[in-house]
């Protein structure tokens, strides 16, 4: 991390894992401009299926929704592991969430589509992805099954503690669990 102050403002770049020098800005917090969320926000919450061609072989990762009014929390997860908890609300007709640990910062712009799916906008360091979600039962269709996600155990262990909530997949026959 390098960085100067100057009038209130932390300018300067920062140095991930990978090498790389990423440029930021930085300012105190101020609540009168944090954004409140849409009361309105449609109910996005539970298992969905991305569809995804990853170098990797996958075809299908997971998103996993908790919401609560405008608010959720979600994460992807894929065979390898897991985005960590992306925070955010719904405001002007999509979720912005976002994720930072230093090491792999993450940002998604899940916008609900008119047929009952979700296009999701991913941003991280490496890349940016626009790819479809769909519930498991609309993603599921003759010839598509082996498609499906190969490992049903990726880590959840970033959830927080003091959330819990489980959803059987029937069509898995898993349970997913967050505590």
């Amino acid at each position: 991390l390098e960085a100067t102050l100057t009038d209130g403002v932390l300018t300067g770049t920062y140095g991930g894992s990978s090498g790389n020098a990423y440029a930021f800005q930085a300012k105190r917090h101020d609540p009168s401009l944090v954004a409140t969320g849409d009361p309105h926000a449609p109910d996005v919450s539970g298992l969905w299926e991305i569809q995804v061609k990853s170098p990797k072989g996958e075809s299908a990762w997971h998103f996993v929704v908790n919401q609560t009014g405008a608010k959720i929390d979600a994460a992807i997860l894929r065979v390898d592991g897991d985005t960590g908890i992306l925070s955010g609300n719904f405001k002007k007709g999509r979720f912005i969430l976002s994720h930072f640990t230093g090491e792999r910062p993450f940002y998604v712009e899940v916008t609900p589509q008119s047929d009952g799916s979700l296009q999701l906008q991913i941003a991280s360091f490496h890349d940016t992805q626009t790819l479809p979600a769909l519930r498991p039962a609309e993603a599921i269709s003759p010839g598509r099954a082996e498609g499906r996600m190969q490992s049903r155990s990726a880590a959840m262990g970033s959830w927080p503690s003091e959330a819990y909530f489980a959803s059987r997949v029937p069509e898995m026959g898993a349970v997913l669990m967050r505590a």
